[in-house]
């Protein structure tokens, strides 16, 4: 008898559940406590208020605000449902990413998809006219992006950005001065360089911000200062006007060495050497130490906190204003709480609502369960080894390959309980 023990990965969601962004029914409006969603997904990706799953086989899933087609298909879905285009097509997703109101995936050989509200460009599509939306998921064109094949793919609100193979950085849809080089909003409808002097090796993105890494490690910065979230002082900003504080020209602040950066829109937390480091509106300082507690699995922001996975707990700060937190929502704020859990994996967060990968555990009933199969089939093989061979010196030889089928028919025969 072969048994086979397998770890599956599940999610943890807490916050606002309006539309179903949570993966639940979305007559619970919100969930103010972190809730055990039993479904496999090996990536969560998340937009203002949907999400997207992806199994390791690059099977996509879609769940929360269908309202302009983001889920990639018409329905409106109260669970993680699949996108068929990509299954019926054959073609494998690796990384994806939603803004307000639309999605960009990128498949196994490095193509850009989109689908959704196209009302200011950012599906970066001919075939869907400014203002309107589609569920179709299309391919823009590799010349779109140098002829490249595209390593990265991030939205954000009614923005699109996408980095290729050689460190270009596109960026199409509602473009504001905090982003982008203009004066005032502007719809950039089809991919357009961004102006930054690095070839990125990794890439940023929050709705007031954009951090680039250099392949030697530097980290530079544009957007919405006001508050340090750049990681250097409001005043020391290039650009002061009516809108406040921000950034025009990319800035370098330090050698990173980072391995993760999550963007907040005041604040901003970044993670390195098990030491979790933040800048904005929740820290006192430029890459204030928040956290070495141990061993840190992740870091993620919410729009007025963060949260930091531990190897045993869970640390959030800052307002939990639905529950996004865990905390228990209802504007709930915290100077530093422990949350205890267990098992898990990675974690992310967009506005009001964040989402724990959870590797399962088996309880104690399960493994008593096992145990007890594992004895059952341990007597059942030696009995019918014991029978084999009685049959054999009571019957002889003619009944040796009879002896044989019955042992082998019930060594295969699967375990149940």
């Amino acid at each position: 008898m072969n048994m086979i023990l397998q770890q599956t990965l599940c999610y943890l969601a807490s916050g606002n559940n309006k539309y179903g962004n949570l993966g639940i029914d979305k007559s619970q409006m919100s969930q103010f406590k972190f809730k055990d969603i039993n479904y496999d997904f090996e990536h969560i990706y998340l937009g203002n208020k949907h999400a997207i799953g992806i199994w390791k086989n690059g099977t996509m899933y879609t769940w929360g605000d269908n309202t302009y087609y983001q889920l990639g298909f018409m329905e409106y879905v109260s669970k993680p449902s699949e996108v068929k285009f990509f299954t019926y097509s054959g073609i494998k997703i690796v990384q994806a990413d939603g803004g307000d109101k639309h999605t960009i995936a990128l498949d196994s050989n490095g193509n850009v998809w989109t689908w959704g509200s196209n009302s200011n460009g950012q599906l970066g599509r001919t075939d869907v006219p400014i203002g309107q939306f589609t569920y179709n998921p299309a391919q823009l064109p590799s010349y779109m992006f140098g002829g490249e094949k595209v390593m990265f793919v991030a939205a954000q609100d009614l923005i699109t950005l996408v980095r290729t193979a050689s460190g270009k950085v596109y960026i199409f849809g509602l473009c504001t001065k905090f982003l982008c080089d203009v004066t005032s909003n502007k719809a950039i409808t089809t991919p357009t360089l961004l102006n930054v002097s690095v070839n990125a090796s990794r890439l940023f993105v929050g709705s007031q911000n954009i951090f680039v890494e250099d392949s030697q490690g530097f980290v530079y910065v544009r957007g919405k200062n006001d508050y340090g979230q750049l990681c250097f002082a409001p005043e020391e900003s290039d650009t002061n006007d009516q809108s406040g504080y921000y950034q025009k020209q990319f800035k370098v602040i330090q050698k990173g060495g980072f391995e993760k950066i999550a963007l907040g829109l005041a604040h901003s937390v970044m993670m390195s050497n098990n030491v979790a480091y933040g800048c904005g509106a929740l820290f006192n300082a430029p890459f204030e130490q928040v956290r070495d507690a141990g061993k840190i699995l992740d870091i993620a922001v919410s729009a007025h906190g963060f949260l930091v996975l531990e190897k045993k707990q869970v640390y959030v700060k800052g307002t939990d204003t639905s529950g996004e937190l865990g905390l228990g929502g209802q504007n709930v704020v915290s100077d530093g709480s422990i949350l205890k859990l267990k098992n898990y994996k990675k974690i992310i967060s967009r506005n009001d609502f964040s989402f724990i990968y959870k590797h399962s555990g088996l309880s104690a009933g399960a493994i008593t369960a096992i145990v007890i199969g594992s004895v059952v089939g341990v007597v059942v093989i030696v009995a019918a080894v014991v029978f084999g061979i009685y049959v054999y010196k009571k019957k002889g030889s003619n009944y040796k390959q009879i002896g044989e089928k019955e042992e082998k028919e019930m060594m295969n025969k699967p375990d149940e309980w």
